[in-house]
């Protein structure tokens, strides 16, 4: 298949913001806040015992904030077409964020808790516009295979900075810390850099000149006649709870396992960030395979397999002692978290109805995912709190999650059968 312009543009962005994730969520960030934070500390005047419990708190209000913006922010995009200019502001703030986290350490606490949350929201905000572009420049036919570049793309792209951090890192090992903080600098231009090209070529928008007051009063209107819709859709509705929980196990999980290796594993920094970079390998492999066994025996049989194996990870988690074991599990994590996500949203791509309004349909698809992601951080920060930092088991916990991802999924299905949509 030959990609387009707009095609390489939009799987060039994940190659871009996915450095954020990897970098600053999963590896380096995690690293440096247990390496500041791992004794406790004092934030806003209380004392927080656990960095877990600390961290996941963070990620909860961050995206608790997205979930309330986001909608709002959708609708007005599609009611003024205009999502390039969104996806570019939240962008920015992202990169921005990411310069701030330099001057993280224990006498900025709250300084890089706020950067911290900033990246995030500027990451979870553009990615509402980016998801909408896809039923725009892929057939139904082509979602499946974009999506899964775009993915791939986004584990090759950020590995390879993350690669570059650590050499430099291993070159200037008196100044490891050091180097790192530098890294968050490299986030934010690699972010920057890839999203130009992205911006250059995704569709023009045509935009109508609107009042900010009018359009954010028919946008939350266009809100409400999307969900009256999706109310209408039994497939896609169903298929949302679905998400819900597959988002609440996956995105906890892999926010939530670095921490948990590093406190409680014990683990050394160079074997994290090896772990991490089979994770990445992994991923690619994951996503291409679900995406050719979707192909050959559809979208929701192909995604049973990931979610079973998620479901055995965070049980197996309780037997873990030692990083060679943890390896095993970040291989079978990596392969899972590449085809989940890649699946999952070409799999929501292809049940919309034909509409124009894309950005307030993955509206509600990112809602799914950001409300999960507050709640699952905050079940598991919580645990962590309570046991003073013994996080296997709130990880344990979402592999209840992941079996009524399964059980919805198999409704899902039945219900698409029904419906004369077995994809």
């Amino acid at each position: 298949m030959k990609l387009t312009k707009a095609q390489k543009g939009w799987i060039l962005f994940d190659c871009g913001n996915s450095a954020y994730y990897l970098i600053i969520n999963t590896a380096i960030f995690p690293i440096l806040f247990e390496n500041v934070v791992h004794n406790g500390t004092t934030v806003f005047g209380s004392s927080i015992r656990s960095s877990e419990a600390l961290f996941q708190l963070t990620i909860s209000l961050s995206y608790a904030f997205i979930v309330l913006l986001s909608p709002i922010l959708s609708g007005i995009a599609d009611y003024s077409n205009n999502k390039k200019f969104f996806m570019r502001m939240f962008t920015t703030i992202g990169a921005i964020a990411c310069f701030s986290l330099y001057f993280f350490d224990a006498q900025h606490i709250e300084l890089g808790l706020f950067g911290a949350a900033l990246a995030m929201i500027g990451f979870s905000g553009s990615l509402v516009f980016y998801n909408a572009y896809l039923p725009e420049i892929a057939t139904r036919e082509e979602q499946d295979k974009i999506s899964a570049l775009g993915f791939s793309a986004g584990y090759a792209g950020s590995t390879l900075l993350l690669i570059a951090i650590i050499a430099v890192a291993a070159l200037c090992e008196e100044h490891e810390l050091q180097v790192y903080a530098f890294g968050f600098i490299a986030v934010g231009l690699w972010w920057l850099g890839f999203a130009q090209y992205t911006f250059r070529h995704l569709p023009k928008d045509e935009v109508l000149k609107v009042s900010l007051t009018k359009a954010l009063g028919h946008g939350i209107d266009e809100l409400k006649k999307v969900w009256e819709q999706i109310k209408k859709n039994s497939v896609l509705k169903k298929f949302i709870a679905t998400y819900f929980f597959i988002s609440m196990g996956v995105q906890t999980l892999i926010l939530i396992a670095p921490l948990f290796a590093l406190h409680n594993l014990k683990l050394k920094t160079a074997d994290l960030i090896v772990i991490i970079l089979l994770m990445q390998a992994m991923g690619i492999i994951g996503a291409w395979g679900t995406a050719r066994l979707s192909a050959s025996k559809g979208n929701f049989n192909a995604l049973f397999f990931p979610l079973i194996i998620f479901s055995v990870i965070c049980f197996a988690v309780l037997f873990i002692r030692d990083a060679n074991s943890f390896y095993v599990l970040g291989a079978l994590m990596g392969l899972s978290m590449g085809g989940v996500q890649a699946l999952a949203r070409s799999t929501y791509s292809k049940l919309l109805p034909e509409t124009h309004d894309h950005a307030s349909f993955f509206s509600f698809y990112d809602i799914a995912e950001k409300v999960a992601i507050t709640l699952g951080t905050l079940l598991t920060g919580f645990i962590a709190y309570a046991t003073n930092g013994a996080s296997q088991y709130g990880i344990v916990s979402l592999s209840l999650l992941f079996l009524t991802a399964v059980i919805l999924l198999k409704f899902t299905q039945i219900e698409a059968q029904k419906n004369g949509r077995p994809i």
